[in-house]
């Protein structure tokens, strides 16, 4: 009986659910917690629990790394997105002297109440990359700063929350893989390689791209009110009318278009403003630097759109 109980002991995730424990209770058990636990409801005996991970004499003050229980404990707390669901276990946190291995950093994780990492984004945390590497480990304190600042980064660009990057990333290796994935370099070359879209943007003048925005209908609607013999109001009404009509059949080949490299974000009001911003974008992707790579851009001064779902659409 007692060889199979401590068989159970070896497996957090089966032991907890055999046992009709719950993990927020068991895992304090498995890792050697003297409190917090009622352990007479358990009916356990000590014997089976009674473990230290780190000695007494090291559980206070600096590591022999040289990094503190609590500076250590504000690392993981920042790795995870959230304060340590055990936080009376941060003194008896460490850094091992010949740098923190995979087993390790899980090791700290479990004893604040944390989940485990796998081993593809332990590797990650080590040097970016996700095919683990026996004996890998974080040598310093800095290449665990860096680790846990690499994690963050990837988690706000993808997610916008730490916590559920975490979460997302750390346990599932496919995840991980395929963001990762996404923030290494592209070769040029297959870019250079691309096929034209089928439908290609038909440019509009930088000087006519003002009639896509909405102030200047608002302009001439209100010249032709006050005067509706107003010729120049007129001819501006008609010249809008075309262009918007460029505008629409633009828009139409953004959203058919199988990919868009980037997007143009801008705020448009005034006429120069328009023309400033179809010139810059025009200079920008136009430039001999990039030009051959075939990029595909959205350009806010080339497309119009009336319908707020469409719109969306684009953005998205």
């Amino acid at each position: 009986m007692e060889n199979s109980f401590k068989a159970l002991l070896s497996s957090r995730r089966r032991s907890g659910r055999r046992l009709g424990v719950v993990r927020s209770i068991f895992c304090p058990l498995n890792r050697g917690s003297r409190s917090g636990i009622d352990h007479a409801k358990l009916s356990i005996s000590s014997s089976y629990w009674r473990c230290t991970i780190v000695a007494d004499s090291q559980s206070q003050g600096a590591s022999a790394n040289g990094i503190s229980s609590q500076r250590l404990a504000r690392l993981l707390e920042s790795l995870t997105g959230q304060r340590p669901p055990h936080p009376d276990e941060e003194e008896a946190l460490s850094f091992p002297p010949g740098g923190l291995g995979y087993s390790q950093l899980n090791e700290l994780l479990l004893l604040l109440g944390y989940d485990r990492v796998t081993q593809a984004f332990f590797q990650f945390l080590v040097d970016g990359t996700i095919r683990y590497q026996p004996g890998a480990a974080l040598q310093t304190v800095s290449d665990l700063e860096r680790g846990v600042e690499r994690v963050r980064k990837l988690s706000l660009l993808f997610f916008g929350n730490v916590k559920f990057g975490f979460k997302k990333l750390a346990r599932d290796v496919d995840e991980l893989s395929f963001y990762q994935e996404a923030t290494q370099p592209i070769a040029t070359d297959i870019f250079r390689e691309r096929h034209q879209p089928i439908h290609p943007v038909a440019p509009i003048p930088s000087s006519e791209t003002y009639y896509l925005g909405y102030f200047v209908e608002e302009e001439v609607e209100r010249r032709l009110g006050a005067n509706p013999l107003d010729e120049g109001a007129a001819a501006e009404k008609r010249a809008m009318e075309r262009v918007r009509e460029s505008g629409i059949r633009n828009h139409r080949a953004y959203l058919i278009s199988d990919h868009l490299d980037v997007y143009v974000a801008t705020s448009m009001r005034q006429r120069h403003e328009y023309r400033e911003v179809a010139e810059f974008t025009n200079a920008v992707f136009n430039h001999p630097r990039i030009s051959d790579l075939k990029l595909r851009w959205f350009d806010p001064t080339q497309a119009y759109c009336p319908d707020r779902i469409d719109k969306g659409l684009a953005e998205a």
